[in-house]
């Protein structure tokens, strides 16, 4: 699956960035490869996917995961 940086003003696209591939999806969040070949986490408001072939999975966390009843934080270095 992958991505591409976007800038929105009130809601609507006005700026288009770098393609990037998406490893995994958590939250809302997506686990992309950066610039310089680190993994790290993007909020989904800042990618619009270009193309949903094989789609990154979603990370599913059971009632041990959770803490105080919600998924943890995203781990950046996984």
């Amino acid at each position: 699956m992958k991505a591409q940086f976007v800038r929105r003003e009130n809601g609507v696209v006005v700026e288009r960035g770098n393609i990037v591939e998406i490893l995994s999806t958590d939250q809302g969040w997506y686990r992309i490869i950066d610039d310089m070949g680190d993994a790290c986490y993007i909020p989904g408001q800042y990618l619009d996917v270009v193309d949903w072939a094989d789609p990154a999975p979603e990370i599913h966390y059971t009632e041990d995961d959770l803490v105080d009843g919600e998924a943890p934080a995203p781990d950046i270095d996984k």
